[in-house]
């Protein structure tokens, strides 16, 4: 049986495909962590059945803070460097009114934060 051709290269890249490793990571990840991921809010406008974060409507009392939050991002910065990878998530990070405020405060504490919403409109 003829195999297809294997798909050429474009311009400029190399011959052979190889995966390019996101971050190397260069400390004892039994010491410290890779990856932080916070769930800041359960607060979400969808109900999805797939979704894991139990989301609700309104936001939950008990969340953190502004200031638990910017005291729970010094801490991940105690872990040295690199810091670890830092992602807010939730129900919806979008839901909380401080989170350009918490999204600056971590880059201003050396960390670089991520966010992942429920991508409703």
């Amino acid at each position: 049986m003829n195999r297809p051709a294997a798909p050429q290269a474009c311009p400029g890249e190399p011959s052979e495909r190889t995966a390019r490793p996101v971050r190397h990571v260069h400390r004892d990840v039994a010491a410290a962590p890779f990856i932080v991921i916070w769930e800041a809010t359960r607060a979400c406008p969808l109900a999805c059945l797939h979704c894991r974060a139990e989301a609700r409507p309104e936001r939950d009392p008990a969340e953190l803070s502004t200031a638990e939050a910017v005291d729970l991002m010094r801490q991940i910065t105690a872990f040295g460097r690199p810091a670890p990878l830092f992602v807010i998530t939730g129900g919806d990070p979008f839901e909380r009114p401080d989170l350009y405020d918490l999204v600056e405060r971590a880059r201003e504490l050396g960390l670089s934060p991520s966010v992942s919403p429920s991508a409703t409109p």
